[in-house]
């Protein structure tokens, strides 16, 4: 039968928060529709705080069939772009920012600016590229702006995208060259490979687990980690809640 869920970067990962106790506060683009009531009453029951008016418009929504044998077929529903200058004007701990589905050509100048303007205030960045600026930003745009970045986490296929490495170990080398004091390789059912400025370094194994659809894991995964990283946790046992969640 068919099953509704919670997907979207900064929905999943701002609910994981707000499960986990931590204040949250999201700008992004929930329309009035019928789908857009439900995803605001999961976020707000949760404990999230969105910042953004609602769009008069439809949700943002992505439908997906599966077959018996395994195949599947998607429609995509990609909404409204984000203006991430709303709900930055507070000083955070922590800003997490991804990209999403249908982010216009300028999306990417936009972000920069309000990482600057995090950052001028004394927080932490946080950032999953995600696969959408893949088509929009090229290789020495997107490496000249991790400068800006505190946390870079990606899957291996996403964040090789813009490095010039191969390996995982080269992924961490490269990136953490370009800025980031931390670089996160999400890599599915094999775990997480993590490793830092000071020169930290290790990986951590997932448990497999038959027959479960990943639909918001790598969501959940960034804010599991944020959580732990905004309690103060040491990188390992971040990484480790993490993969855990």
């Amino acid at each position: 039968p068919p099953q509704v869920v919670l997907g979207g970067n900064g929905a999943a990962t701002s609910y994981t928060l707000a499960k986990l106790g931590i204040p949250v506060r999201l700008n992004s683009t929930v329309g009035d529709d019928s789908f857009g009531e439900l995803v605001s009453g999961w976020l707000e029951s949760a404990g999230v705080e969105l910042v953004a008016d609602r769009v008069k418009a439809t949700a943002v929504n992505w439908v997906q069939s599966r077959a018996h044998d395994g195949g599947r077929i998607s429609t995509f529903y990609t909404g409204d772009p984000v203006d991430w200058s709303t709900g930055i004007e507070d000083p955070c701990a922590w800003f997490f920012a991804s990209g999403y589905g249908g982010v216009p050509e300028n999306g990417f100048v936009g972000l920069m600016t309000a990482f600057d303007a995090v950052k001028s205030k004394g927080g932490c960045v946080a950032f999953d590229p995600g696969p959408w600026f893949a088509r929009l930003v090229p290789q020495p745009e997107f490496r000249d702006a991790m400068e800006r970045v505190d946390l870079l986490t990606g899957t291996e296929k996403e964040l090789l995208t813009w490095s010039v490495g191969d390996s995982v170990e080269d992924i961490l080398d490269d990136y953490l060259m370009l800025g980031p004091q931390t670089v996160i390789v999400k890599r599915g059912p094999e775990g997480a490979s993590y490793g830092c400025v000071s020169g930290e370094r290790g990986r951590v194994e997932a448990n497999r687990v038959e027959g479960a659809h990943a639909v918001g894991a790598g969501d959940t995964f960034n804010g599991a980690l944020i959580a732990a990283l905004y309690r103060d946790a040491e990188l390992e046992q971040a990484v480790n809640a993490a993969v855990r969640q």
